[in-house]
């Protein structure tokens, strides 16, 4: 029992100096009771009585939870298998509980595997726990122990607890760290954002693609609330680049190119790159805004000229009115708007098809204009409201 204090003592000091990345870790909450555990996670196990279950019992695990793994009686394994960086220091510890007396039945082993089979299989650490007595059964222990790999440790070890016969043992917080390995880098999440006013987009909808995200169709984007903005999340590891992409409308596939966005000439398009866009350098999560085809940056996209037809059938009614108007034209509407007599628009609606109404009470009497773009072409009627 003495060395299993030292152990404790010397490791715990240790690795509160160094940075830690957990490799695995399992506090058995998530299980259901009863849950073999071996068929539900990382975990690897055998034994001629099987590998044990998850147990609940409120507030007896290990700190007061209410999960713990329990052997069964006999002979078992359990173990973790990940792959490990020469030169690095790896931690393995758990807290574990003797249920009744056992001597010497309990070994926690690093061991690095080589080839298959286990017989040119290297144990590194071979940690045994003594026997237990009366007033230590089913209190919770630590049990900790760290290995530092050579240039020669290459590959998987293995992280093994066994029990070679006796009663059932309780483990929680079975946890494996790398406790000199630096943290790791975790991607930033891009938002981008394309303002689709300018243009009528595919029945396949938008999508952001090429350069770091890869094909045509690499990230569908949505328009939920359908404003003509549409928008996905592609994820940048920290620092990286250069980045490229650029937005596709409606593609068949992953190599329809023929659906990009022409850049050809605009500041934001990179010759040397298929006329590509090219992310800033993100050190955060960052929402970037553009527009298709165009290089604004702050949501909008340019005023476009559109040719106003006369020959689309498009109504109001009633007009004059003074609370709703319903519009109907022949065509699909991909935009509405509603402006004063300066031209400034007051409402805006995006593809609506061929009918919408729109609410009037907030606007006071005077004389207004309806435009209604279509692929046609567009088309402005007078509305009175009185």
């Amino acid at each position: 029992m003495k060395k299993f204090i030292i152990i404790i003592s010397m490791i715990s000091f240790t690795s509160s100096l160094l940075s830690q990345q957990t490799l695995f870790f399992d506090d058995f909450e998530s299980y259901n009771d009863g849950d073999s555990v071996v068929n539900l996670s990382s975990f690897q196990g055998w034994g001629g009585n099987g590998s044990g279950t998850a147990v609940l019992d409120p507030g007896n695990g290990a700190g007061g939870s209410d999960q713990y793994f329990s052997s069964t009686d006999g002979y078992m394994v359990l173990q973790i298998i990940d792959s490990v960086s020469p030169g690095e220091t790896y931690r393995y510890s758990m807290n574990g509980a003797l249920t009744s007396w056992n001597q010497n039945g309990i070994k926690f082993q690093i061991i690095q595997l080589n080839g298959l089979g286990n017989a040119d299989d290297v144990i590194h650490v071979d940690f045994t726990l003594g026997s237990v007595g009366s007033g230590q059964q089913n209190v919770f222990k630590l049990i900790d122990t760290s290995f530092t790999t050579s240039a020669s440790d290459t590959g998987n070890f293995a992280f093994r607890f066994t029990k070679t016969w006796g009663p059932s043992y309780k483990i929680d917080n079975f946890k494996i760290e790398c406790t000199s390995c630096p943290p790791p880098i975790n991607p930033n999440n891009v938002t981008l954002k394309v303002n689709t006013t300018n243009i009528t987009v595919g029945s396949n909808g938008m999508f952001a693609g090429g350069g770091f995200l890869g094909g045509s169709d690499a990230l569908q984007l949505t328009d939920s609330d359908g404003d003509g903005t549409w928008e996905g999340v592609a994820t940048v590891l920290p620092g990286s680049g250069p980045n490229y992409y650029a937005f596709f409308n409606s593609p068949n596939g992953d190599s329809d190119w023929g659906t990009k966005e022409d850049l050809s000439g605009q500041p934001c398009g990179v010759s040397s790159n298929f006329n590509d866009r090219i992310l800033p350098i993100i050190t955060s999560d960052t929402t970037i805004q553009h527009c298709f085809g165009s290089c604004e940056s702050d949501g909008s996209c340019p005023l476009v000229l559109v040719e106003e037809k006369n020959d689309i059938d498009f109504s109001i009614y009633p007009n004059p009115s003074n609370n709703k108007a319903v519009v109907n034209c022949v065509k699909n509407i991909h935009r509405l708007e509603l402006t004063d007599i300066s031209g400034k628009v007051l409402f805006k609606e995006f593809n609506i098809g061929k009918q919408y109404t729109i609410d009037l009470t907030k606007y006071p009497s005077n004389v207004y204009f309806i435009r209604a773009f279509t692929e046609k072409g567009v088309v402005t009627k007078k509305l009175v409201i009185n």
